[in-house]
C-alpha cells in the first residue's frame, strides 16, 4: 500500500481488457471489454448501461475480483491508502473484500438451514462485533426491506426470488463501507422496496461510499447516476 493524496478518486480502472475463450464453440475468442477505464469519486454513483452480454456483470466481477482480466489496473483508495487489485496477494484481496466493499449480486447464495437474520449479521459477526448488536442491525435492515419477522428464523432458500434478493441487499447493506457494488439490486422488486433500495444507496453516497451499480429501471438510473458508461 502507498499513500494517496487527497485529490485521488476513490476508485481507479486503467485499460482492462477481458476476452473469453469458448471452448464448446471451437475456441472461438470473445472479447467483453476492451480498454475499459473510468475514474470516481466518494459519494458518487456510476452506472454501467447497456444490453444483455455487453459485460456490465463482467466489469463487475472484475472490481469485486471475481474474474480475472486480461490486462489493465484497478485502484481502490481510500483512508490515505492505495491498492490495486491484481498486484495484490490473495490476503489482501480478502481483506479489502471483507472489510472494505460492499457487494450484492443477482442471487442470493447462501449455506441452507441458516436463518435469514444471521445471514444478514455474519457481515458483522465475523469482524468481531457484539453478535446482540448485530442482529439488532440485521432486524432493522429486514423490517425497513418488509421481510416479515416470522422469516427471519427461516432459511431464505424457502423464500421467494423478491424475498430473497431483499435478504441479499440486505447482508450487502449491512455495514458501512467506501465502496459499494450492485448488480441489479431492484430486477425482482416491488416498487415500494425499490424506493426503499434508492433511499439506502442514497444514504451510502451522502456518507461518502463510491457505488458502481448495474439498473435496468430506467428511473433509477436517472435517480442514483452520476455518471453513466454505455457498454
Amino acid at each position: 500500500m502507498n499513500n494517496a493524496t487527497q485529490l485521488t478518486p476513490a476508485l481507479e480502472v486503467k485499460n482492462i481488457t477481458k476476452t473469453f475463450t469458448l471452448h464448446q464453440q471451437q475456441g472461438v475468442a470473445y472479447t467483453v471489454l476492451d480498454d475499459f477505464s473510468f475514474s470516481l469519486n466518494r459519494g458518487e454513483c456510476l452506472v454501467l448501461n447497456g444490453p444483455s452480454g455487453q459485460g456490465k456483470s463482467t466489469a463487475l466481477k472484475i472490481l469485486y475480483a471475481n474474474y480475472l482480466p486480461d490486462s489493465g489496473e484497478v485502484w481502490f483508495h481510500f483512508n490515505n491508502h492505495s491498492v490495486e487489485l491484481y498486484s495484490s496477494n490473495t490476503h489482501q484481496v480478502v481483506y479489502l473484500r471483507e472489510n472494505h466493499i460492499g457487494y450484492v449480486s443477482q442471487f442470493l447464495r447462501v449455506i441452507p438451514r441458516v436463518s435469514a437474520l444471521d445471514i444478514v449479521a455474519e457481515p458483522l459477526i465475523s469482524q468481531g462485533f457484539d453478535e446482540s448488536a448485530s442482529r439488532d442491525n440485521a432486524a432493522e435492515l429486514l423490517t425497513r426491506l418488509n421481510i416479515p419477522e416470522k422469516l427471519w428464523s427461516l432459511s431464505p432458500y424457502t423464500f421467494s426470488g423478491g424475498e430473497q434478493q431483499r435478504i441479499n441487499i440486505a447482508r450487502g447493506f449491512i455495514k458501512p463501507v467506501p465502496f459499494l457494488f450492485l448488480d441489479e439490486p431492484t430486477a425482482s422488486l416491488d416498487e415500494k422496496n425499490k424506493q426503499v433500495v434508492l433511499e439506502l444507496i442514497n444514504e451510502f453516497k451522502q456518507n461518502g461510499t463510491a457505488v458502481v451499480g448495474i439498473f435496468h429501471d430506467a428511473d433509477i438510473r436517472q435517480d442514483l447516476a452520476d455518471k453513466i458508461i454505455d457498454l
